[in-house]
């Protein structure tokens, strides 16, 4: 995701002597395998937002020790209800294998499939109160109409973004956040922290956390994942750091 992404430098080759592990690569209709789920013994799972690199960690620094990509902002979900877990794993071993997978659950939003596009927009649409939301892209036209439709009727709708996520010469999302902020929104572009993070929290009693970007190939091609949640506990651990995270930011004349 950084422009100095120590990803670039991994290939399969670095695990040629550890036999046990397989790498696959997602298999058409499939373009990008952009989920976030680790599965363990069969016991229990986490779901999050994160890559697990240094980047993301620790940030990058430069050979003088100085920071030249920040640490990204991340959030993640321990599973063990165990049908859940059966249901993550048989699309999981599907996806390994090139085959089709459907299994269920309310609680689970697999991608890419109509009903995870449709999930936003009626969550968006359902809200009275408040919408909270961390993005890294907000480029998809529907999903910023239903956020825009939603200040103009007076609900809180407040996002937390990275300015110039992508390209430090180019923004994409500088458009639709012109056009929330003009229909009330608050957009906080957070200068402390990377923000990778996909959260949406409907009126504090509904969170969405996972791995879909507001932007087209998350919704149309991509093999994406979250879980859905009214965990009070948990949407108010988010929320007191969504609320820190809005205090650090670029300060914009927009």
């Amino acid at each position: 995701k950084h422009k100095n992404s120590e990803n670039t430098a991994f290939t399969p080759d670095m695990l040629k002597d550890c036999p046990s592990v397989k790498i696959y690569n997602p298999t058409p209709p499939l373009k990008q395998t952009h989920h976030k789920l680790l599965i363990i013994d069969n016991q229990w799972a986490v779901i999050g937002t994160g890559n697990l690199d240094k980047e993301s960690f620790d940030g990058i620094t430069d050979s003088s020790g100085n920071l030249i990509e920040k640490p990204a902002r991340d959030f993640l979900i321990t599973v063990t209800n165990p049908d859940m877990i059966k249901k993550l794993s048989q699309t999981f071993d599907a996806d390994c294998e090139g085959k089709t997978s459907n299994p269920s659950h309310p609680q689970i939003l697999w991608g890419p499939s109509p009903a995870q596009k449709k999930f936003f927009l009626d969550a968006i649409a359902c809200a009275k109160h408040s919408i909270h939301i961390y993005q890294q892209s907000i480029q998809d036209g529907d999903v910023a109409n239903a956020l825009i439709s939603a200040a103009e009727k007076g609900i809180n709708v407040r996002i937390i973004m990275s300015p110039f996520p992508f390209s430090k010469k180019n923004d994409p999302n500088i458009p639709n956040q012109e056009r929330i902020r003009k229909a009330g929104g608050t957009i906080h572009l957070n200068n402390h922290l990377y923000i990778h993070a996909k959260v949406i929290i409907i009126d504090n009693k509904i969170m969405y956390i996972g791995s879909v970007n507001f932007y087209g190939p998350s919704f149309e091609s991509g093999r994406e994942l979250g879980i859905i949640t009214s965990d009070q506990r948990q949407i108010e651990e988010i929320l007191n750091v969504f609320n820190q995270d809005s205090q650090n930011e670029q300060k914009s004349s927009a």
